[in-house]
């Protein structure tokens, strides 16, 4: 059996290129992004090289909706491999020209959507002996620069997650 592996925001960009290369690598796919013809799109041309490909629609912004998304995905998907986390947005306004719903906005998407699907699937990956977390930030998490310090934030909390993380699963 073919190792399953979920990737969020997975209908453009890094997404898209992240599904395209595990698809070459052989690996199954559970795609998850809001924009249906463009994940229908990806879904497409991953299936075309072979691995069998699943996509699920969701808003990602919604996050008191994500617990309930996760759970369907993983009744629907219970052999999931490894969690790609990519969707994530950024308003690009400074800081005092942005809104609080901007900032909201973007901290539930970069960093609490992807807080909460990790820590629904520590105990399964744990079940399943094993398993990774691939979280996409951004340099910005280290080097922020003007016109995004609300994503250079919400980039270093979901950086400063995933570190530590990585010392508490690491055995």
């Amino acid at each position: 059996m073919n190792k399953k592996i979920l990737i969020t925001g997975a209908s453009r960009g890094i997404g898209k290129a992240t599904a395209i290369f595990f698809a070459k690598k052989g690996y199954d796919l559970v795609l998850v992004s809001r924009t249906e013809s463009d994940l229908k799109a990806v879904a497409l041309e991953c299936n075309s090289l072979g691995v069998k490909v699943d996509y699920v629609l969701a808003d990602l912004s919604e996050v008191d909706k994500v617990k309930e998304l996760v759970i369907h995905l993983q009744n629907r998907f219970p052999t999931i491999d490894t969690l790609v986390l990519n969707a994530g947005i950024s308003t690009s306004v400074t800081f005092e020209d942005n809104s609080m719903e901007n900032i909201k906005r973007e901290l539930d998407i970069n960093y609490l959507t992807p807080a909460t699907i990790i820590k629904e699937y520590i105990p399964v990956l744990k079940k399943a002996n094993g398993g990774n977390i691939i979280c996409i930030s951004s340099f910005s998490a280290i080097v922020p620069f003007p016109g995004n310090s609300s994503y250079a934030a919400t980039k270093a909390a979901l950086y400063s997650l995933c570190t530590s993380l990585k010392i508490e699963l690491d055995p």
